[in-house]
């Protein structure tokens, strides 16, 4: 038996049921009143999205001019204008997702102006008010398999069923926030989400590294590419000011 003709017999069932309870209280049902199989209208079952739970949950941000803050709530500064992989899901058999960015860094700016994600058997490429899905740009909302991509005010938001949501000004702020269940198996710009603040940048042999040579170990160059590492640190400046943009408090440091 297929779906539609399930459901018709099930919605038949109730109301025959219905109508006994009503026959015995009321005597002989009105036979116009009932609704055949054939009339009965059935709606298209639409997929839901598993939201991100709020508590507990790891946060990473990037905003302003090329600042960061951690799964663990580290903040540091990182101006490179190469691909970096930001966050992934690296220690597990199967990796859920892979989160790359690039930023364009000149004087005066430092803007995002790529995020390649690539989760739930596809690559989503997030450019400047644009959105590709295996290389052809889609229109929004976007939804395919688990991932739900569309606008959420001023910003652009991707949500996946496997416990994940990305949210970008379509300038220089954006967060992920992912579920508990990926607890210190991330790798990243973001850390490992172990819950263990400042000890992203510490080595093995318990040496804590700078930022711009913990971001080397996270750039990802493509087949073609070679892009230069920042050879100097960025100015000090406050790593806890506000974006530029209103967001929601997911994008914001804390």
């Amino acid at each position: 038996m297929g779906l539609r003709q399930a459901m018709s017999a099930c919605a038949l069932l109730c109301l025959t049921l219905t109508a006994g309870r009503g026959s015995a209280q009321d005597g002989a049902l009105n036979a116009s009143s009932v609704i055949l199989p054939s009339q009965a209208t059935l709606f298209p079952l639409i997929p839901t999205f598993r939201t991100v739970s709020p508590h507990p949950r790891g946060v990473c941000s990037t905003w302003g001019r090329h600042h960061y803050r951690m799964f663990d709530g580290e903040l540091y500064q990182l101006p490179g204008p190469c691909n970096y992989v930001l966050a992934s899901h690296c220690r597990a058999a199967y990796e859920h997702f892979n989160i790359q960015i690039r930023r364009t860094v000149t004087p005066s700016d430092s803007a995002i102006s790529q995020v390649t994600m690539k989760l739930e058997g596809m690559v989503l490429e997030l450019r400047r008010e644009t959105v590709s899905a295996n290389g052809e740009r889609v229109p929004l909302p976007f939804i395919q398999g688990g991932v739900l991509a569309e606008r959420s005010g001023e910003s652009l938001r991707v949500t996946a069923r496997l416990g994940l949501e990305l949210q970008w000004d379509w300038k220089d702020a954006l967060s992920v926030a992912i579920d508990e269940q990926y607890r210190n198996q991330t790798c990243g710009l973001c850390g490992d989400f172990n819950g263990i603040k400042d000890s992203d940048r510490v080595t093995a042999a318990g040496v804590t590294i700078s930022p711009l040579e913990f971001g080397k170990l996270q750039k990802l160059d493509g087949p073609t590419e070679h892009c230069e590492d920042p050879t100097a640190p960025p100015p000090e400046t406050n790593c806890t000011e506000a974006v530029s943009t209103p967001l929601s408090t997911s994008v914001r440091p804390h």
